[in-house]
């Protein structure tokens, strides 16, 4: 498939937390999310691999399939339409992790984006729900952050940073939607 970790350098495990997972474990996604929701109430949903894959089959052509593949993800929504994309590799790495507020991207609201969300036309909150299939209600800000127990540390900072930027800027019309793909990662690197 299109991001793959078939055999994990110790600059992985040692900077960004990766740890090998090797199936879904509900009793450590709920630890997750619960400590999550102490500073900020968030949906939440676990994502099927098939849902997963559907999502990254949204992208035009492999360069935003690539995108759509990355294991963490930041999608704000100004209700359909996509405002500000954020990924894993758009973000500066640093020996401590992953600097998601690369070029002060999160010093605003919503945040700028790290690829100018006009290119991913064909990504719509409308196209993701009906793959994911939320049942919230809509607010004027979504944001979906994809993330993943084999990067926990570093989904946890998107996650905070979200949470800060909502925070910080008094933005009260906002929902966010964490899902997490364990399902699909675990899956594609058994091959």
């Amino acid at each position: 498939m299109l991001f793959l970790f078939s055999s994990c350098s110790l600059l992985l495990k040692n900077v960004y937390g990766y740890k090998e997972i090797k199936e879904f474990d509900q009793k450590e996604y709920d630890k997750f999310i619960a400590e999550i929701k102490q500073s900020y109430p968030v949906n939440d949903k676990v994502s099927t691999y098939n849902e997963f894959y559907n999502y990254i089959a949204l992208g035009k052509d492999s360069i935003q399939r690539k995108d759509l593949s990355q294991p963490i993800q930041i999608l704000y929504f100004d209700r359909d339409s996509l405002v500000s994309f954020h990924a894993n590799c758009y973000a500066k790495g640093q020996l401590s992790g992953l600097d998601w507020n690369y070029e002060n991207r999160f010093s605003i609201f919503p945040p700028h984006s790290a690829k100018n969300p006009e290119d991913f036309n064909s990504i719509r909150f409308k196209k993701i729900n009906e793959i994911f299939q939320f049942n919230d209600k809509l607010k004027k800000y979504t944001i979906i952050i994809f993330w993943t127990r084999m990067f926990e540390k570093i989904s946890k900072d998107a996650i905070y940073l979200v949470i800060n930027n909502l925070k910080t800027n008094k933005v009260k019309d906002a929902q966010i939607i964490l899902i997490n793909t364990d399902h699909f990662f675990f899956k594609e690197n058994q091959f």
